[in-house]
C-alpha cells in the first residue's frame, strides 16, 4: 500500500467511534484496516484499554411533567433514636460504660 493510499486515522476519530458504540471490528471495517492494524492503534497510551460505550437498545422518554419538587429524603444519619442519649447524657453513658468494663 503506497503512502498516498494509507488511511489517516486520528485519535479523536477513534474516540468518537468508541463513543458511538463501535467495536474494534467495526472500526477496522470503517478504515478498511486489518485487525492487526487496529490492535496497533489501540496500543497508543490514550487508547489502551478503551472500550466502546454500550448504548441501550431503547430510547427512554419521560412523558410525565413533574412540576412538584420531590420531598427531601432523610439521611439515616439525621434520624435519631429515642433510646440513644445525646449531649451530656451521652458523655455520662460513655463514662458509665467505661467504668463497667474495668
Amino acid at each position: 500500500m503506497s503512502e498516498q493510499n494509507k488511511p489517516v486515522v486520528k485519535k479523536s476519530n477513534i474516540l468518537e467511534l468508541l463513543e458511538q458504540g463501535k467495536t474494534r471490528k467495526q472500526i477496522s471495517e470503517h478504515y478498511d484496516l486489518t485487525m492487526g492494524d487496529v490492535r496497533k492503534i489501540f496500543q497508543h497510551p490514550d487508547l489502551k484499554g478503551r472500550k466502546p460505550k454500550s448504548a441501550p437498545g431503547f430510547i427512554f422518554e419521560d412523558d410525565i411533567a413533574n412540576t412538584e419538587p420531590q420531598p427531601k429524603s432523610e439521611s439515616l444519619l439525621d434520624i435519631k433514636s429515642d433510646d440513644e442519649p445525646t449531649g451530656e447524657d451521652k458523655w455520662e453513658k460513655n463514662v458509665e460504660d467505661f467504668r463497667d468494663n474495668m
